[in-house]
């Protein structure tokens, strides 16, 4: 569904609300012929008061599907995505979504839950690595993980506003020392707005990537990610 049709069923469901309460004020005041009741009578206004409750119930039970009808289609923004590569959707904590599955011998999983109010949307994709390393990337410190490892100069490989830190410095050094790998991080880390915060973690046994992509992000780009990580798992592995 496009941006201006949901504009336009927001903007009716909105408005409807202003409509019933003047359909009401007509029912009331309006004066209609025989034998239907005199304006301003009991005998209208509780017609009013019925025709006015069954048309709320109606506005009200159609804002709940348009919702969870939303939230539903929300949720499923990256299915073609994962599963076009061979990964298994189910529910993932209500109204999210999850993909499992292989890809090149990897394992991949795949977990998207929808955004509430003003707080965008949570991507994970997380994907087998043979490595007991971390390493975080990111442009704030990276939170989630890697708290005690030591930053390494982003800066001098050409990770201008990228923050990146590892437990094992030399190792870090010798990943981002290969220009290719810069450029699947620089790649991953676009700082395009409408792609919304990323941040990347290597940790034992996998790569993950952690987003929130923004309202504008087409959901094809993460197709994009999902090949950037699996080719920065075989770096990490031949850097290892």
């Amino acid at each position: 569904m496009t941006a201006s049709k949901n504009m336009l069923i927001v903007f009716i469901l909105l408005f409807t609300p202003i409509l019933i309460l003047g359909i009401a004020l007509l029912l009331t005041l309006v004066p209609l012929p025989p034998p239907l009741p005199m304006a301003g009578s009991h005998a209208r206004n509780l017609l009013a008061a019925i025709l006015t409750g069954i048309l709320g119930l109606v506005w009200a039970t159609s804002l709940v599907i348009y919702l969870v009808a939303s939230f539903l289609m929300a949720g499923r923004a990256f299915e073609s995505t994962f599963t076009s590569r061979g990964l298994t959707a189910g529910s993932y904590l209500g109204l999210g979504r999850q993909y499992q599955g292989s890809i090149d011998g990897r394992q991949v999983e795949a977990q998207y839950s929808p955004g509430r109010m003003i707080q965008n949307g949570l991507l994970n994709i997380h994907i087998q690595t043979d490595t007991n390393l971390r390493m975080a990337v990111g442009v704030n410190r990276p939170l989630l993980d890697c708290i005690t490892c030591q930053q390494v100069e982003g800066s001098s490989y050409g990770l201008d506003d990228i923050n990146v830190y590892a437990e094992d410095i030399p190792w870090a050094q010798n990943l981002l020392a290969e220009s290719p790998n810069v450029e699947l991080i620089r790649r991953l880390m676009d700082k395009s707005e409408k792609l919304g915060m990323r941040e990347i973690y290597m940790q034992p046994g996998r790569i993950w990537l952690h987003a929130r992509p923004s309202a504008q992000f087409d959901a094809n780009y993460a197709q994009i990610w999902l090949q950037l990580l699996l080719d920065l798992s075989r770096a990490i592995e031949k850097s290892h």
